[in-house]
């Protein structure tokens, strides 16, 4: 589809690159098909291309708040994000969704260890608490792919000085407790980010943690 740059990157799982340089990923399972964030394109919609790619029931699950994850959240009737995006500032909420936030009672409250599964594999989420108050990361079980958004960065750092980012004493427990919480499953995953349609690891994590101790004890 014109506009998008699609890579197969497992078996059952997509990397798709809108115009914008914004990626977001869709899991197919045996019953059902995730699709990790959105991207933003503009007077398009972005399910007659997944359609391209899977006949099964869609579902979304996003990262986070920010626009760029959650424009086309209205082509979805199942929709997953963690609810401690509300603990951002209802004006900076308005402007960082752009207007593209379905109401809240329309979508699913996820938090660390919630799994959604899609028949054969699960995602299984992580609460990463930093560049949004409701950051999720989330673990693929089939292929053992990590989504994490704009948690650990995309590929420019992490944005922690966005209207709405926790503090970073938050911030480092949310990686020290990222670090245990991979390590119990299994730790060998490989990360794919928003803008990185390219594997990292647990040594990215590492540097990060490093980053954000020297720059909250300055």
């Amino acid at each position: 589809m014109e506009g998008f740059e699609v890579t197969k990157i497992g078996k059952h799982i997509f990397c798709i690159l809108d115009a914008g340089n914004s990626s977001f990923y869709m899991v197919e399972g045996d019953k059902k098909a995730a699709v990790i964030d959105t991207g933003i394109t503009t007077g398009k919609k972005i399910t007659p291309l997944l359609r391209e790619l899977t006949d099964k029931p869609l579902l979304l699950v996003a990262t986070h708040v920010h626009c760029d994850h959650i424009y086309h959240m209205d082509e979805f009737e199942e929709v997953y994000m963690c609810h401690d995006e509300k603990k951002i500032e209802e004006t900076t909420l308005r402007t960082l969704t752009a207007g593209r936030l379905k109401p809240w009672d329309e979508i699913h409250d996820i938090h660390t260890d919630s799994v959604i599964s899609l028949g054969g594999t699960e995602l299984r989420i992580c609460q990463v608490p930093g560049h949004t108050p409701g950051s999720i990361v989330i673990l693929e079980t089939r292929e053992n792919y990590l989504f994490t958004g704009d948690a650990i960065g995309s590929g420019c750092g992490v944005w922690m000085q966005i209207p709405g980012s926790t503090d970073l004493k938050t911030y480092y427990d949310s990686l020290i407790h990222l670090m245990h919480w991979l390590v119990d499953n299994g730790g060998r995953m490989k990360f794919f980010a928003v803008i990185i349609c390219k594997p990292s690891n647990l040594l990215h994590i590492r540097f990060i943690i490093h980053w954000v101790s020297v720059s909250w004890l300055i």
